[in-house]
């Protein structure tokens, strides 16, 4: 049976008790009442629990009714909703202790007539709970009624909404933490933009936080200049978290009875969020199907890719360019948080491409998101400034947020031909992996040679040979050979602007140039031994930021 029973109020406002009055603790009166137990023995601890509305004669405590103030505190303790006493048996006054106590407990006592039988009031009360239990569960199988027409005809989570804001007269929001979305259902709609900032907010806190909340919550939300209590309940399915449902009780509170339904909601809306899921899975798979030919440079899966090119608005006949984000995974971040976060960068990435009415097809695998643009400007000045902007709001959006995840990307040129999109991927990974905010590959200048992965094993040979030794030494002798070859290249050599540079004495300079010939066998009085440092400390310099 639903745990759902009757206010104090509500109970006191049947006509059997209209001759009771409550004598202490009248803030505690909605305190909620699912059974009625007697109190006629001493250890009536052991068989109180939560929700009781416990009646008495005090025939248990009339030798000594200052046992009540123990009782009460135990009652209070168990969460027993309420005592009442028929105070003309054996007990003609509550002492005025009990009667404090039950104050600061805000633990209601009630006058029980005289006249009144335990039976009569056990019976009648049960009626009432019963009555009112029986039309939770029929209005819940209604609900579920709802819910499985609404899962039948294809409806998703804002029909869902829908029927919960009518069912609590409550502002009501369901959040999807699979694919960071939400509906909102309020009585003014003017107001659906503050209710969204408070779902944007717990998002991120948890997101930052590292927290999958699995608890039900409640806090306080300051909407329209009031404080209005806000229930968060986690929707979840086979250990897995889908998302929230946001109650807010800005009309009316909210009884037990609509939050268990609005509970019960909760494996439907997990359903649908599945369902979406599938349908994604496919149509993310067929997306990187899509890109990943068109990219390839092979012919003939161009050739397959264009074929579907209605499908995804893909228009051979203009210019193409390809942004490529890698996402990094911190120590502290799971696999789990990657994939939402992922997930959550597209979403992104949509709203800021549609916001700039640019032509993007995305694909996300394994930590990276590939984004094919299609310059659909009759000037390529307007595209180009566009990519730029794109990748500006992303950048500041991502760092605004602090979120637990380190982000890299690259723009490769932009090309004519589908044929060359692969040389714009390998260009975005290239650019990619420069720490210097020059994200454009054509704004790269050297660096466009120096990163090229093909040098890599003949840098870490002239590394070894010349870099190394000065590196170390500095370590070891805590000089500072190496800035002192980076001031000089600056400096083009001035002894004079060095030694005010590195603040050391004039006559030092000399000394140590030497010392680095010594070591290194580089000698920065030669051309191309200054030509030979320069690159490989701007490649040092590129692969160390």
């Amino acid at each position: 049976m639903i745990n759902v029973g009757i206010t104090i109020e509500e109970l006191l406002s049947l006509d059997f008790l209209k001759l009771s009055n409550v004598i202490a603790g009248s803030n505690g009166i909605k305190n909620n009442i699912t059974q009625i137990n007697v109190m006629e023995v001493p250890d009536i601890e052991r068989w109180v629990v939560e929700g009781d509305f416990v009646i008495t004669t005090g025939y248990v405590v009339k030798d000594n009714p200052e046992k009540l103030y123990d009782i009460i505190n135990l009652f209070n303790k168990k969460k027993v909703a309420s005592l009442g006493i028929k105070v003309d048996r054996y007990i003609m006054q509550i002492p005025d202790d009990v009667i404090n106590l039950a104050n600061d407990l805000n633990f209601p006592i009630i006058t029980i007539p005289s006249d009144l039988s335990f039976s009569y009031i056990i019976s009648e009360t049960s009626k009432v709970i019963l009555n009112k239990q029986i039309n939770i569960i029929r209005e819940i199988q209604d609900t579920q009624e709802k819910l499985t027409n609404i899962m039948i005809n294809g409806g998703d989570i804002k029909e869902i909404c829908k029927m919960l804001y009518d069912n609590t007269h409550n502002s009501v929001a369901i959040y999807d933490d699979i694919f960071s979305n939400y509906v909102i259902e309020t009585e003014n709609n003017d107001d659906k933009s503050k209710y969204a900032i408070i779902i944007e907010k717990d998002k991120f806190n948890r997101i930052s936080n590292h927290k999958e909340e699995i608890n039900e919550v409640g806090n306080f939300d300051n909407i329209n200049n009031k404080n209005i209590k806000r229930i968060s309940i986690p929707i979840q399915k086979d250990d897995k978290l889908y998302g929230f449902i946001y109650l807010w009780e800005d009309i009316i509170q909210l009884t037990d009875a609509k939050k268990f339904i609005a509970r019960s909601t909760t494996s439907y809306i997990a359903l649908a969020i599945s369902n979406r899921m599938n349908i994604e899975r496919m149509a993310i798979k067929h997306r990187q199907k899509f890109v990943y030919n068109i990219i390839s440079g092979d012919d003939e899966k161009i050739k397959n890719a264009i074929m579907d090119k209605s499908l995804f608005d893909f228009d051979e006949s203009n210019s193409h360019q390809i942004i490529y984000i890698n996402v990094h995974k911190n120590e502290n971040s799971s696999l789990n948080e990657i994939y939402q976060l992922i997930h959550y960068f597209t979403a992104l990435i949509r709203s800021i491409s549609s916001s700039l009415a640019l032509k993007c097809i995305t694909a996300q695998e394994d930590g990276h998101i590939i984004i094919v643009c299609e310059n659909n400007f009759q000037n390529i000045e307007n595209f180009n400034i566009r990519i730029k902007k794109f990748v500006n709001i992303f950048i500041e959006f991502i760092e605004s947020k602090k979120l637990n995840a380190k982000v890299d990307i690259g723009i490769g040129r932009n090309y004519k031909r589908v044929e060359n999109l692969k040389l714009s991927l390998q260009e975005a990974v290239q650019a990619s992996k420069i720490n210097n905010n020059k994200y454009l590959f054509e704004e790269m200048g050297i660096l466009r040679i120096l990163s090229n992965d093909q040098i890599n094993g003949e840098y870490i040979l002239l590394y070894n040979e010349y870099l190394k030794p000065i590196i170390e030494y500095d370590k070891k002798k805590q000089l500072d050979l190496l800035n002192t070859i980076k001031v000089y290249l600056e400096e083009s050599g001035n002894a004079k602007a060095m030694s005010r540079i590195l603040h050391v004495h004039y006559n030092t300079i000399p000394y140590r140039l030497e010392k680095i010939k010594k070591i290194s066998n580089i000698d920065l009085n030669n051309s191309n031994d200054r030509f030979l440092i320069q690159i490989l400390l701007k490649i040092y310099e590129m692969n160390n930021e």
